[in-house]
C-alpha cells in the first residue's frame, strides 16, 4: 500500500490546482502536489513534487510523493530514483523504502527487492506487510518452506489479515502438489483449508478464499463443501464466471441439474 505524506493547511486557503508554480514557496508546490495527486492528475502532481524538490532538495516527503505519483504513471525506474533519494536524505526512512522494495519488484528485480524488505525489517522487525511480501517473493522462486514462515511471522503481527492468511494457504497448497507421500500431503492439505478458513474468517467477502476452498473440496471430493464454498464465492462477488461454471458442473457431479 503506498501511503501519501500530506501537510497540515497553515495560513491562508491552499491555492486552486489551476495556479501557477511559479516561485511559489516549496511548501505550497508540495500542497499543490497532493491536491493534483488525490484529482488522479499525476503528470501534474509529478511537476509540483518536482518543483517542490528543486526549491527545496532536501525535503524527503517531496520525494517520497514524488516516487508515489511516478509509480501511479508506471514508470518504476524513476519512481526508484526518488525513493533513494528520500533515503539518501534520512538512512532510517522505512516507508520509502518499503516502496522502494515494491517499486524494484514492479521491474522484477526480486533480488534487489528483497534486499530493501531486509532493510524495513532491521528497522521495523514486526512490519508484517514487509514480512507477507518477502513471504511472497520466497514463494515466487518455490521456496514454499521459506514463504511459510515469513508469512507465519507476518500473522504472529497481524493475525487479521485475511490475504496474508490467502497466501498461506496457497502455500501450504502447492506444499501439498510436491508431497511424495500421502500423509505429509492429508497434512499440507488440511492446512490449507485452515488457512483458507481463518481468511475467510477476517474477511467473509474474501472471495478469493472462498473459491480456492471449493477448489480443495473439489479435490477431497467433498461436494456439498465444495458447492457451499463456491455458493459463498459469488455471495461474495457475483461477476465471477469461472465460479459459476465451476458451481454448475458440482450440481452436475451430484446429480443435480
Amino acid at each position: 500500500v503506498l501511503l501519501l505524506v500530506t501537510l497540515r493547511a497553515v495560513g491562508p486557503a491552499q491555492p486552486s490546482p489551476a495556479e501557477t508554480m511559479v516561485d511559489r514557496p516549496p511548501e505550497e508546490s508540495f500542497k499543490l502536489g497532493n491536491e493534483f495527486f488525490h484529482a488522479g492528475l499525476y503528470p501534474k502532481a509529478i511537476e509540483a513534487y518536482a518543483d517542490c524538490v528543486r526549491l527545496r532538495p532536501e525535503y524527503k516527503e517531496a520525494w517520497y510523493n514524488l516516487g508515489i505519483a511516478y509509480s501511479q504513471t508506471g514508470n518504476y525506474q524513476k519512481e526508484i530514483e526518488t525513493y533513494q533519494k528520500a533515503i539518501a536524505l534520512d538512512p532510517a526512512y522505512s516507508k520509502a523504502m518499503y516502496n522502494l522494495a515494491m517499486a524494484y519488484e514492479a521491474l522484477g528485480n526480486k533480488e534487489a527487492a528483497a534486499k530493501q524488505y531486509a532493510a524495513v525489517l532491521k528497522l521495523e522487525p514486526d512490519s508484517a506487510d514487509a514480512l507477507n511480501n518477502v513471504g511472497i517473493l520466497h514463494a515466487s522462486r518455490g521456496a514454499w518452506s521459506d514463504a511459510e514462515s515469513a508469512y507465519k511471522q507476518a500473522l504472529e503481527v497481524d493475525p487479521d489479515a485475511a490475504e496474508t492468511w490467502f497466501n498461506l494457504g496457497i502455500t501450504y497448497g502447492r506444499m501439498a502438489a510436491a508431497a511424495t507421500s500421502e500423509d505429509v500431503r492429508k497434512s499440507a492439505t488440511a492446512r490449507e483449508l485452515d488457512a483458507y478458513r481463518r481468511g475467510v474468517e477476517k474477511d467473509p467477502r474474501f472471495y478469493k478464499a472462498w473459491f480456492n476452498m471449493a477448489i480443495v473440496y473439489n479435490r477431497l471430493k467433498e461436494v456439498d463443501l465444495e458447492i457451499g464454498a463456491y455458493q459463498k464465492t459469488l455471495e461474495a462477488r457475483r461477476d465471477f464466471p469461472l465460479a459459476l461454471y465451476n458451481l454448475a458442473y458440482a450440481f452436475m457431479e451430484k446429480g443435480e441439474t
